[in-house]
């Protein structure tokens, strides 16, 4: 078996699945479904701002039970897991403290000038450069949850 099973980084929409309004009912206490001219923006901007948080809280919870039954799914095989959370509808510090190995990756690249090291310009988006605070959301989680294994993929 391998040492870790690996979860990337979510770069894909998850927005909704069938049991989210039944789930939203369950964990918020009304119905979602009354509510999608606020979900979409129309109405009292101070209900359209509840509904909005109330259904991107919905959508965090699935997404760390969907991680939490994966890391104990795992677990059973005698795996740890390995999860890139940037990126989720989640809280980033519960999702990578939710695994077995917090790991994130480098947002962009600081140009050094190094004799030899070429950095093709045609490659690399002006807006692509480091993000230090998103680069310590996972090893703050290892931290606060007592592990002291994190990984920064380059």
């Amino acid at each position: 078996m391998p040492r870790a099973m690996y979860h990337d980084s979510f770069e894909f929409m998850g927005n909704w699945c069938r049991e989210l309004p039944e789930e939203f009912k369950t964990r918020r206490g009304y119905d979602l479904m009354n509510h999608l001219p606020e979900l979409f923006g129309t109405g009292d901007a101070e209900t359209v701002a509840r509904i909005k948080s109330d259904y991107r809280e919905t959508l965090s919870d699935l997404h760390l039970d969907y991680m939490q039954t994966w890391v104990k799914w795992s677990a059973s095989k005698g795996c740890t897991t390995r999860n890139q959370a940037h990126g989720s509808p989640s809280n980033l510090l519960d999702l990578y403290g939710a695994c077995g190995i917090p790991e994130t990756e480098i947002f962009g690249a600081s140009e050094f000038k190094i004799p030899g090291i070429r950095r093709d310009k045609n490659n690399v988006d002006s807006k692509n450069y480091p993000r230090p605070l998103i680069n310590r959301m996972a090893s703050s989680a290892a931290h606060v949850t007592g592990r002291s294994f994190m990984k920064s993929i380059l």
